[in-house]
């Protein structure tokens, strides 16, 4: 059984785990997972421990960012770890793949993800239950025998051969926030990256410049498929710049237009 979870990132952030809803969907009827987002487990020691005894959890696997979610997950990890020491922590997301070697260097962290996780996790999976070294897998680091040994590192993959998300994995009701949008505003990451390199921005360590994008057809069926199945009236999106492409835009709008969404999105 392999348990993805979402820590806090705020006293309140409740949007919907699109970085795990997208792992899961590389593991889709492939292998057993569940799930867990503590902004609706809180307090979640107990809980955590309680769901990882009755679903005799293999993998414990966690997105992270900077900053207090950072904090939740190393918190939860030192924990897990010293409950159950056989338990595979793995981590994924902007802070693990920048500081890898922090990661790794620490005793609670067994595994780093580096990049598509909804590609790489699930090899990594296959190739363990293998008897494969864990660091056959591109994409892949691990503390081994107090070191830490890194794979090469994996191609990027295009973003339109991700699976669907799988949303009955989650209630997604619960993540639908009113907003200046609208009533029942919901969220989406269509693209990877950013194709700049500004000296501030973390994204630039983690993508080197290179942006890669869902189409303008996938993006908005994914839109119209929320509206239609979930009752959303409108959407952020969470792209690290998603005015990249004019020409993927000026389409997105043309095919989003009917369906009457309002929406958001950052532009650099």
């Amino acid at each position: 059984m392999i348990l993805l979870l979402n820590p806090r990132s705020a006293s309140v952030n409740r949007r919907i785990p699109l970085s795990l809803l997208t792992v899961g969907a590389g593991l889709e009827g492939r292998f057993d997972y569940e799930i867990l987002d503590e902004n609706f487990h809180y307090p979640i020691d107990s809980y955590l421990e309680r769901r990882i005894r009755e679903k005799e959890v293999r993998y414990l696997c966690m997105t992270v960012m900077p900053g207090p979610q950072l904090v939740r997950a190393i918190h939860l990890s030192k924990l897990m770890k010293s409950v159950f020491p056989h338990l595979t922590i793995v981590w994924g997301g902007s802070f693990p793949t920048i500081h890898t070697e922090t990661v790794l260097s620490s005793s609670f962290v067994d595994v780093v993800i580096l990049g598509q996780g909804e590609f790489i996790f699930p090899k990594f999976l296959e190739s363990v239950a293998r008897g494969m070294p864990p660091d056959s897998v591109p994409g892949v680091a691990v503390r081994s025998d107090g070191g830490i040994r890194y794979a090469p590192a994996a191609p990027w993959v295009d973003p339109n051969e991700t699976p669907r998300l799988p949303y009955h994995r989650v209630d997604v009701a619960r993540y639908l926030q009113r907003t200046y949008l609208g009533e029942r505003t919901s969220a989406y990451h269509s693209s990877l990256g950013c194709p700049f390199r500004c000296g501030f921005c973390s994204v630039v360590a983690e993508f080197d410049g290179r942006w890669f994008s869902q189409s303008p057809q996938r993006v908005a069926e994914e839109i119209v498929y929320q509206k239609e199945n979930f009752g959303v009236d409108s959407i952020e999106f969470f792209d690290n710049n998603f005015f990249t492409s004019e020409r993927r835009t000026a389409e997105f709008c043309d095919r989003i237009r009917p369906h009457g969404m309002r929406w958001w999105g950052d532009a650099r």
